[in-house]
């Protein structure tokens, strides 16, 4: 019995060692493309991370600037309501403007004046008149917050 003939295959060994040379060929192109990252590649990763980072503190600032605003709002409703409260006790309840400024910057301005009924001769003789009061707050010499309100008052 004869043995068969050996024939050079793929990865194999065969005659004349040219499958190795393949094999040694194979494995350094293999290696070269799976080392790692090519410097183009780091460049667009960093510049997107840079990108994704820039709009995160834009978003944060926005949002801190916003938090900002709503409490010197909510300081300047609370003024304004304190005032209005004052109206018919500390504040006379008389036709006239008033105001000032609070120690934490914020200024204030009271307008009274006695709104109009169209009562003709029923109202004539009655013992309270309306007025309307109106406070406006003003903080960094552009905001202002106004609050409108009907009181009545002793007629003038």
């Amino acid at each position: 019995m004869s043995s068969p003939p050996i024939s050079p295959s793929p990865g194999g060994r065969g005659q004349g060692g040219g499958g190795q040379e393949t094999d040694h060929t194979q494995s350094r192109a293999n290696s070269k493309t799976q080392r790692g990252f090519t410097l183009l590649e780091i460049l667009v990763a960093v510049t997107i991370l840079a990108v994704a980072l820039v709009a995160l503190m834009r978003a944060f600032s926005t949002g801190l600037m916003g938090i900002g605003l709503a409490e010197a709002r909510a300081t300047a409703v609370a003024h304004a309501r304190a005032k209005l409260e004052e109206v018919g006790t500390v504040i006379a309840l008389e036709a006239g403007d008033l105001e000032g400024e609070w120690e934490d910057g914020y200024r204030w301005h009271v307008a009274i004046e006695r709104y109009q009924l169209e009562l003709g001769e029923a109202g004539a003789g009655a013992d309270l008149a309306p007025y309307t009061v109106e406070v406006t707050v003003t903080w960094d010499e552009a905001r202002t917050i106004t609050l409108t309100t009907l009181r009545l008052g002793p007629p003038q």
